[in-house]
Parts: structure tokens; C-alpha cells; sequence
């Protein structure tokens, strides 16, 4: 059915390649998960509704186009595989995040903007997040010969990601003149999603190691890159690649397994971060604090990597059951004091 109005992609190419980039600085790989749905809505709109690009108008969008667009994510097709919830609900918050920026240009796409807002997001299983154990570390620690450059630089890293809880994207931009080994002040500044910067402190262990690195990958003898990890490829020195991160991850995990069960099947980058922030909860800190460590503008977000030990449960289930002889329930030792920190307050 022919609709008149505004052609849906009009303010695409300014959206993709001039709005995100460099009046919100966002990174490629956002730029590229944006680029990405618009896409992927461009097939889904041809190949389901005959709507090319010149023909789909942001007046065709409704709750039965968008539900329908999300059917169609996860059904398998040419070139791409079926999509999960979790992935739906990116690609259609894409989609409004560029409805949103159109709706700067035109106000009378508001209430087209409004509606797909309303659309409620599809209900993803809820699955508990992996986080590795202590023990786990140390057994892939173990089996990064440090005696060799590669293994000491391998080792570096799993303990810098570890204990600065940075996203592996954080850490493999990572200059030189971005680390400070000064004593108690010692420190590392990152740059996250945004170009947001945080400066985050470093544990005396990891000072070691980088200390140990710097004096072995940044001697006058090697070669000079500006990037505190970088490899040699045709003489010439570049930033490591995510792959390659988690390759050495994997490698060390695959090694590890057999002394040490704890060591899930699937081992990735990001799960060095994870465990960072649950075991820190763990040990009593404050859910605001942590939020701040890991770079997270949502609360909401920094839930998501929250897990009780077992000492917590054990805690929340004597706190409901156990009474005094006067009938109250006890507090647990501690337990003013970190109702407190939650509370943001000392």
C-alpha cells in the first residue's frame, strides 16, 4: 500500500557517518551495530513488505511492522542466522535511537517515535552469568610460561583485564602515556564507550607484572609503538586485536581444565570483566561503587553482573529465620555498615 511521507533513510547517511562518529564520538563498533539494524530493517522491509529504500517512509512504521520486523530477525534467511531476544531488542533500540535523531529534523515524526517507544522489548531468558573463580584465575595463570615474551606478555594482560575490569576494546587502545606506576598512586586512564574517561588504581601485583613487561617490550633494543600491548607484523608495530586476546585466553583455559574443573567450556574476554565485578560485590562492596569502577552510566546495567556467594545467601537466609528471644531477628555482623554503602553513605 503507497503511503506518503517522509522517506524512512533520508537522514541515514548523516545519522551513520557524521551524527554518531563525531558529534557524539562514538566508537567504530558502535557506528558498525547501528549500521548494522539499519540494514538488516532495509532487507526485512523489501523482502517482507516490497518497501526498496526510496518506497518506505517512516509513516509505514507501526506496531505490526516493528513486531514483524522482530519475527523476522529470528528466522533464519539468506546471509544472516536466526537472532536471539537479546539481539532483537538491539537491533529495534537502533532503530528508534535513528527515529529519535530524525525526530530532531522533523517534529512531525514524534509520534511515530512515541509509538515504537511504547512497543515493549521481548522477554529474554533469564540465565545466570558465568563468573570465574579464584581458583580458576590462578590455574590460567599457571600456564602462561612467563619465562618466554610471549607468555609474560600473555600473563600481563589476563591480570591488567582482571583487575581493572576494562573491556578488552579499553585495553588493547592502551598507550604507554595511559599508565602511571607510582607507587600508591599507581593508576592506568581509559578511554570507554563515548571517549568517557576514568582513571582506574592498580593493585601492587599488577604494578609488578607491568613493571616486568614495560622493562622487557619497551627496552631501547625492541621496537617502539606508542600501544602498551602491541605485536610486529612486517616490522611494523600495531595494536594487538581482540582475537588475538582471546586466543591466548583460550589457550591458557584449554591448558588449565584438566587440573581444574572450574574452568567453564567458554572462555572470553569480557568474562575477566564480569568476574572482576561479581567478586568484588562478593566482598561487600557497594553496588554504586562498582558501577563507577566499571565505566557503567545505568545502575541497571551493573546489576547484571551481580552474584551472591554463597556466604550472602547463607546470610540473607539466617536474617529471616533466626529470632532472639524477644522476637527480633539479629542483624548479621557487618550488616549496618553495608545497608549503608548501598545507600551511597558511610
Amino acid at each position: 500500500m503507497k503511503v506518503n511521507g517522509t522517506p524512512f533513510f533520508v537522514y541515514a547517511n548523516e545519522y551513520l557517518h557524521k551524527y554518531i562518529p563525531l558529534q557524539r564520538e562514538m566508537s567504530k563498533n558502535t557506528e558498525k551495530t547501528y549500521m548494522d539494524a539499519l540494514s538488516l530493517f532495509r532487507r526485512y522491509a523489501l523482502e517482507t513488505h516490497n518497501l526498496g529504500v526510496d518506497r518506505l517512509m517512516f509513516e509505514h512504521l507501526n506496531f505490526d511492522f516493528m513486531t514483524g520486523f522482530a519475527d523476522w530477525l529470528k528466522s533464519p534467511g539468506i546471509g544472516r542466522k536466526s537472532a536471539s531476544a537479546a539481539t532483537c531488542n538491539l537491533r529495534a533500540s537502533a532503530i528508534r535511537a535513528y527515529l529519535k535523531f530524525a525526530m530532531g529534523k522533523d517534529a512531525g515524526l514524534t509520534s511515530i517515535w512515541l509509538l515504537l517507544k511504547a512497543i515493549p522489548p521481548i522477554k529474554k531468558e533469564a540465565k545466570t552469568k558465568e563468573a570465574l573463580s579464584e581458583a580458576a584465575l590462578s590455574a590460567m595463570l599457571d600456564q602462561m610460561n612467563q619465562k618466554t615474551k610471549l607468555g609474560l606478555r600473555n600473563a600481563t594482560l589476563m591480570v591488567l583485564m582482571y583487575d581493572s575490569a576494562c573491556r578488552v576494546s579499553e585495553i588493547i587502545k592502551l598507550n604507554k602515556n595511559d599508565i602511571s606506576l607510582d607507587g600508591a598512586d599507581s593508576n592506568i586512564i581509559v578511554y570507554g564507550k563515548g571517549r568517557k574517561e576514568r582513571c582506574i588504581p592498580l593493585m601492587d601485583r599488577t604494578v609488578e607484572y607491568l613493571r616486568k613487561y614495560i622493562s622487557v617490550f619497551h627496552s631501547e633494543n625492541n621496537q617502539e609503538s606508542p600501544y602498551l600491548f602491541y605485536t610486529v607484523i612486517k616490522g611494523v608495530a600495531g595494536p594487538l586485536s581482540q582475537d588475538c586476546v582471546s586466543k591466548a585466553l583460550k589457550k591458557a583455559a584449554d591448558r588449565a581444565r584438566p587440573c581444574c574443573a572450574e574452568i567453564p567450556a567458554k572462555i572470553h574476554a569480557h568474562l575477566l570483566r564480569r568476574s572482576r565485578a561479581t567478586h568484588l560485590y562478593q566482598s561487600g562492596h557497594d553496588i554504586f561503587t562498582i558501577a563507577r569502577f566499571l565505566g557503567h552510566e545505568q545502575i541497571e546495567t551493573t546489576k547484571e553482573y551481580m552474584s551472591p556467594s554463597m556466604r550472602q545467601l547463607r546470610e540473607a537466609l539466617e536474617y529471616t529465620m533466626i529470632k532472639n528471644e524477644n522476637g527480633t531477628i539479629p542483624m548479621p555482623e557487618g550488616y549496618e555498615e553495608r545497608r549503608a554503602r548501598l545507600c551511597g553513605i558511610r
